[in-house]
């Protein structure tokens, strides 16, 4: 997805590379399908997933040892998942509130280096509904709201944690929200679960070549503003 596109480009211009995946296996296999000569670190306890506040915490704990931490970039989300057993949407614990930790216990490291911070949004925030009423648990939970509308509200605060980053962490270099546009990854596998599973076993080329063809994007060119916001000015 976007997230790996992000990572092999930043390794490939010489940076070291913290990876936050969902399990440390996962984070394991995910650093040797990184191009060669990649200065990886991996966490050895635990992974990031983000539908397990729990687990971002421990993977913050982790993190706080690195030392230096020059930025984060918080791309990962689903779209069309299913609500769980007790009826919460996951989006906006996946899409926003787990962000919005990690962020929020990585900051004394990146006041430290004046880092920076780039959230990922979707167009889909144009639908989003974050009335005032909605502004409490419900918010959390999304009881009654369609999926695309769960995805559009989390994705909706996305650009809200950008600009309150920006507006209060003064100590960041650049804290800013891209928008990578619609991308051939696996974020349809929820809702197009056959494409999804298509996807896995196919080239880059020939992802390229549906890309084209539906109008997408690829990961690689998604990941570009994500990427190069981080060396961007604030004014930009």
């Amino acid at each position: 997805g976007i997230g790996f596109a992000a990572a092999g480009e930043l390794a490939r211009r010489g940076h070291r590379v913290a990876l936050a995946c969902r399990t440390v296996e996962a984070a394991s296999a995910t650093a040797r399908r990184l191009p060669e000569g990649a200065t990886v670190w991996m966490p050895q306890k635990t992974g990031c997933a983000l539908d397990d506040l729990g687990a971002v915490n421990a993977f913050a704990d982790e993190v706080s040892k690195l030392g230096r931490l020059d930025g984060a970039l918080l791309i990962a989300g689903v779209d069309g998942a299913p609500r769980a057993s007790d009826g919460v949407d996951p989006h906006f614990r996946i899409n926003y509130l787990s962000h919005a930790l990690l962020a929020r216990r990585l900051l004394p490291q990146l006041r430290k280096s004046r880092g920076r911070v780039v959230t990922v949004s979707s167009e889909a925030l144009l639908d989003s509904d974050l009335s005032l009423s909605r502004l409490d648990e419900g918010l959390v939970a999304q009881r009654g709201a369609s999926p695309h509308v769960a995805y559009a509200n989390s994705k909706a605060c996305c650009v809200l944690l950008a600009d309150g980053l920006k507006a209060r962490e003064p100590a960041l270099s650049v804290a800013a929200c891209a928008l990578p546009g619609r991308c051939a990854t696996q974020i349809v596998r929820y809702e197009l679960p056959q494409r999804a599973a298509q996807r896995l076993t196919m080239s880059d080329e020939q992802i390229e070549k549906q890309a084209q063809t539906l109008g997408l994007r690829t990961a690689a060119q998604g990941s570009a503003l994500p990427v190069w916001l981080p060396g961007a000015s604030q004014g930009a």
